[in-house]
Parts: C-alpha cells; structure tokens; sequence
C-alpha cells in the first residue's frame, strides 16, 4: 500500500514536471486547445516515465526523503542523475532523433530546478512540523 505521504510526494513532482513541459510549450508558441493537451503529455512523458521509475528503487519516494534539505537535495539529484538520461533515451527513441545541446541543457536543468523548489517547500513545511518519517506522521 502507498502511503498518503508519497502520493503527495508522487503528486508534486507529476505537477513539477508537467509544468516545465506546460511552460515549454509556451515558450515555443506550440499547439492550442486539445492539440496542447497532446502535445504538452508528449514532452512530459519521456521525464514522467524516467523519473518515477527511478524515483522507487532510489527512495526519493521514501517518507524520510524530505526530512532535512540537504537528505532532499542528495536524494533529488541522485535521482535526476539517474533519471534524467533515461528520459532523453525515451525522447530520442520516440522521436527517431536527437536534440541540440541547447535543449538537453534546458531540460536537464529546468525540470531540476522545480522538482527541487517543490521538495525544498515540502522539506520547509516537515521540518516545522517536526516531520522525522513514518513514525510521525
């Protein structure tokens, strides 16, 4: 059974990285309506898939994962480290192609950022609750 912590913790890093793919597509004045919808689920899923099949076996999910910023931190980037090339592998595959430099750049760096925003705000909120993992919560 998942506790409701990492549903939380499943739910904010889904948002994260939809954002960045949302935000993408704006930026590069992509499709509108439906089409939008399509296309901002294509960019995102490669990033979904890598990191949520990462994210278990590496405990970014674990209760205690947001326990301490830097306990956040070492967890969040082992995770990326790890999951951040197996989702340019889906991408490349998907698309029967690779990107330019620029792109992997952005996309490395970006979606690492909100993920990291988002855990440090869940990090700030445990540690003034007295957050310590599955015992206390």
């Amino acid at each position: 059974m998942i506790s409701r912590r990492t549903l939380v913790l499943l739910a904010g890093d889904l948002v994260a990285l939809a954002l960045f793919a949302i935000l993408g597509g704006n930026a590069h004045n992509e499709a509108v309506g439906f089409e939008a919808v399509r296309a901002v689920a294509g960019t995102a899923a490669p990033f979904l898939i890598g990191w949520f099949v990462t994210s278990l076996p590496l405990g970014v999910l674990r209760p205690t994962a947001t326990s301490t910023p830097a306990q956040m931190i070492r967890d969040t980037l082992a995770t990326w480290v790890v999951a951040f090339p197996l989702a340019m592998l889906l991408r490349g595959l998907a698309l029967s192609r690779t990107s330019p430099l620029s792109f992997y750049i952005v996309a490395c760096s970006f979606p690492l950022l909100l993920l990291l925003a988002w855990r440090l705000a869940v990090t700030f909120i445990d540690t003034r609750r007295g957050f310590r993992g599955p015992a206390s919560s």
